[in-house]
């Protein structure tokens, strides 16, 4: 997904001229909503949604409605658990536990993968009837947690950092309940001058959701790598 988004933003910051597919279908990262604005702009086709991993395959996809993401139950079987391992409840968010019906040599059964969703019953009004996740919000790691143990999408701190196009990357790290690191890439001259006003306002912002008592520390750094995996992490949670 990030490398699509990357692709995205370099054809439309040097206006190239590009074929348009019927649909792209992304996978490996969490699709934001404005990465799947951009790239819809830049390439003008739908952008669909799929999960999967290297361990368990593909897992679910979404149709042309966007309703969520259909779960391939031939092959699989998702749970989608609390942190006291109950079922979740409409729109709530809980650990993806999955059950693999095709590897009869290792089989994997309630496979605590690591990711995040939210639950739904409804059902896409494409009429294909599969089980739905109502939506993929990243690895646990991308959810972090205030000191009244709220559970804060990662989704939002990136949304702190939209329509800055002095900013190249952006990671937000949360090192303790009340320690978040911010690293940045600036693209420009001028970029570190211009981070540095939105400080006040970005540290705000983080409050709101993670207490007046949470430090936040910004860091300028020359690059941000992406994980052994090759994914690149815009939210990490350390501890």
């Amino acid at each position: 997904m990030q490398s699509i988004n990357e692709l995205a933003k370099f054809i439309e910051s040097n206006n190239i001229e590009i074929y348009s597919p019927t649909s792209i279908m992304t996978s490996a990262g969490v699709l934001y909503p404005s990465f799947r604005k951009t790239i819809e702009n830049v390439f003008q086709c739908p952008v669909l949604n799929s999960y999967g991993s290297r361990e368990v395959g593909d897992v679910a996809c979404e149709c042309v409605k966007r309703e969520g993401l259909h779960v391939n139950i031939s092959t699989h079987y998702l749970e989608i658990l609390n942190m006291d391992l109950h079922p979740c409840q409409e729109g709530e968010i809980g650990e993806l536990y999955v059950t693999l019906l095709s590897n009869f040599t290792m089989p994997l059964i309630r496979y605590k993968i690591g990711d995040m969703a939210v639950y739904t019953e409804n059902r896409c009004s494409c009429g294909r009837g599969l089980p739905l996740i109502k939506d993929i919000v990243g690895r646990d790691v991308d959810l972090f947690v205030n000191n009244r143990n709220e559970l804060i999408d990662g989704e939002y701190f990136t949304h702190l950092f939209y329509f800055k196009d002095y900013i190249k990357r952006f990671q937000v790290i949360q090192k303790s309940k009340t320690l978040i690191n911010v690293k940045l890439v600036v693209n420009s001259d001028n970029g570190t001058e211009l981070i540095q006003k939105d400080f006040k306002d970005i540290r705000n912002k983080i409050s709101i959701v993670m207490g007046q008592n949470c430090i936040v520390e910004f860091e300028i750094v020359d690059d941000i790598l992406p994980t052994k995996s090759g994914k690149y992490m815009y939210t990490i949670k350390e501890f």
